[in-house]
C-alpha cells in the first residue's frame, strides 16, 4: 500500500475577505488618483510630444465609442466580483500597482500629449448630443497628457488576465473586452496607437505577477510515496 500527499493548486487557497477587498480597491484609486494627476499638474506642454503616425490618421473619430471608453475605465474593478482566490487577488493588485508606478515614470519621463489629436466636437456632424456631451466632459477633466503606455488599457488587459486565471471559461470575453478598450481610445481621439501599444507591453511586463503561480511550500509539495 502507497501513501501519496498531494498539493492543491495554488488557485484553490483561502478566499479573500471583503474588508481586503475594500482595502485594495480604496488603495489602488488612491495610487491611481495621485500619480496620474499629480504627474499631469506638473506636465510642461513644451516638452509634450506629438505620436501621430499614419495608422492614428486612417482611425475613424466615433463620439458613440465613448460609452465603451467609459467601460474600460471600470473594468479593472471586475476582479473584485470574480476573483474569490486570495492570493490571485492579491498578486493582481500588486500588478496594477507595478503598471501604475511603471506609468507614471513614463509620463514623467516622456511627456505625451494629444491636444492636436482630439476631435474638435463643435465642427463634428453626426454624433449624438448625449455622447457629444459626454465626451466634451471627459476632454475637459481629462488632461491631454499621460498617454504613453496607456494606462486604460494596461489596466484593463491585467484585469482580464486575473478573469481569465479565476475563470478560465470567460477568457474570450476577457479577450474582446481588451480588444474593445484599446479600439475605443483611439476612436474617441484620447489615444495614439503607440499609446496603445506601450500599454500592451506594460501589462505585459506586469502579467507574470498575475499568470505566475508562487510555488508550494515544500511541507504542501508531493512527496514520494511511502510502502507499508
Amino acid at each position: 500500500m502507497s501513501v501519496v500527499e498531494r498539493a492543491e493548486p495554488a488557485e484553490s487557497g483561502v478566499a479573500v475577505g471583503a474588508r481586503e477587498r475594500l482595502a485594495w480597491a480604496v488603495g489602488i484609486s488612491a495610487a491611481w488618483s495621485v500619480t496620474y494627476f499629480g504627474v499631469a499638474s506638473g506636465a510642461d506642454p513644451g516638452r509634450a510630444r506629438d505620436l501621430t503616425t499614419a495608422l492614428d490618421q486612417h482611425v475613424p473619430f466615433v463620439a458613440a465609442s465613448v460609452w465603451i471608453y467609459l467601460g474600460g475605465i471600470v473594468c479593472p474593478a471586475l476582479p473584485l466580483c470574480v476573483v474569490r482566490s486570495r492570493t490571485l487577488f492579491r498578486r493582481t493588485g500588486i500588478a496594477y500597482a507595478a503598471a501604475i508606478l511603471l506609468s507614471a515614470v513614463a509620463f514623467a519621463a516622456w511627456p505625451v500629449s494629444s491636444a492636436g489629436l482630439r476631435a474638435d466636437l463643435a465642427s463634428v456632424s453626426g454624433a449624438d448630443a448625449l455622447s457629444t456631451m459626454v465626451l466634451r466632459t471627459l476632454y475637459a477633466l481629462d488632461p491631454p497628457v499621460n498617454l504613453c503606455p496607456s494606462l486604460h488599457v494596461a489596466l484593463g488587459a491585467l484585469a482580464a488576465l486575473a478573469i481569465m486565471k479565476a475563470v478560465p471559461r470567460l477568457s474570450l470575453p476577457a479577450i474582446v473586452m481588451v480588444v474593445l478598450i484599446a479600439a475605443s481610445v483611439c476612436t474617441v481621439k484620447q489615444h495614439f496607437v503607440l499609446d496603445v501599444a506601450g500599454g500592451l507591453l506594460l501589462a505585459a511586463a506586469a502579467a507574470p505577477l498575475i499568470v505566475v503561480e508562487a510555488q508550494a511550500p515544500a511541507a504542501t509539495r508531493m512527496k514520494p510515496a511511502r510502502s507499508m
